[in-house]
């Protein structure tokens, strides 16, 4: 998608690895929550569990996840500064036009991320 997209072949190319870097990102983030979801079970499981260790388990979570949501934002705006504004819109259509395909249920098309 971004070879048929970005122009510029040697553009495209560092489009592609910030790509993989977001990629990688999502998957850490997604390993994180898994992980973070487990150890609450664990303490939701355990009677003795305190305020102070279920607290600690959803601060650390939600810390966490801005830093990732800051590390997503900052490969946005690195792919945005190697990209035209047509670049940049022909991609994001065709994100959007390919996001329907997984998803799981029947809803109404989306309009927008």
């Amino acid at each position: 998608m971004i070879d048929r997209t970005v122009k510029d072949q040697g553009k495209a190319e560092q489009v592609k690895s910030v790509v993989s870097e977001l990629v990688a990102e999502l998957k850490a983030v997604r390993d994180q929550e898994r992980a973070g979801h487990r150890r609450l079970y664990e303490l939701n499981a355990n009677y003795e569990a305190t305020p102070e260790e279920l607290t600690k388990v959803l601060d650390d979570a939600y810390n966490q996840r801005m830093q990732s949501a800051t590390k997503i934002l900052a490969f946005r705006f690195k792919m945005k500064e190697l990209m035209t504004v047509e670049e940049w819109k022909a991609l994001s259509d065709q994100m959007l036009a390919d996001s329907g395909r997984y998803r799981h249920s029947e809803s109404a098309p989306r309009t927008g991320y």
